[in-house]
């Protein structure tokens, strides 16, 4: 359990002593940073697991290099849960619900599932991007989950999530990250 507020970046070397790397940065503004990127970017190009969530990727890193060879994606837009509209009333907000669009071991076990709005106030919504694949939309559309599978035997596989993985609805959760997981595995 790696701390990068206390440790600093991970070494890509050391990275690579996993399996499969959950690295979560949640609602953090200041993610992803230089040197994140390069050890990120370096596990991935190696064959790397990789579980990447955080609600303000994306929109930091826009369709960098990062997005397009680490995330297999891009910004799409902002998403906003709570919108104000004339004089302070409320306006038309964002749905927070996310439906499964395809078949994969990752969504096998969940149609469709709420993302809790004060847990996750601002995800983002991408678009798939160098072999990334949609498995989930929010319900306008737009991608929730993007998931990339090199093609070899013990590729590399990323599942990116726009949004704090803790957000995904009580029940669901277990079962998303239980097919995550099962999938970087095997």
């Amino acid at each position: 359990n790696w701390k990068k507020t206390t440790s600093g970046t991970p070494e890509a070397e050391y990275l690579r002593g996993f399996s499969a790397v959950i690295w979560g940065e949640g609602n953090s503004k200041e993610n992803i940073d230089a040197n994140d990127t390069i050890a990120l970017e370096w596990y991935a190009n190696n064959g790397g697991r990789l579980l990447l969530e955080g609600s303000e990727i994306a929109f930091r890193h826009r369709d960098d290099n990062f997005m397009q060879n680490v995330a297999h994606a891009e910004l799409a837009r902002d998403i906003i849960f709570v919108a104000l509209g004339a004089e302070g009333t409320e306006g038309e907000a964002d749905s927070n619900r996310i439906i499964v669009k395809t078949s994969h071991p990752i969504t096998r076990q969940a149609n469709a599932f709420s993302v809790d709005k004060g847990i996750a106030p601002s995800p983002d919504a991408i678009k798939p991007a160098n072999g990334g694949v949609s498995i989930a939309d929010w319900n306008n559309g737009e991608s929730a989950m993007v998931a990339f599978e090199e093609p070899r035997h013990g590729g590399t596989r990323v599942l990116f999530v726009p949004f704090n993985f803790n957000a995904i609805e009580s029940g669901t959760v277990q079962k998303l990250f239980s097919g995550a997981m099962k999938w970087l595995l095997e």
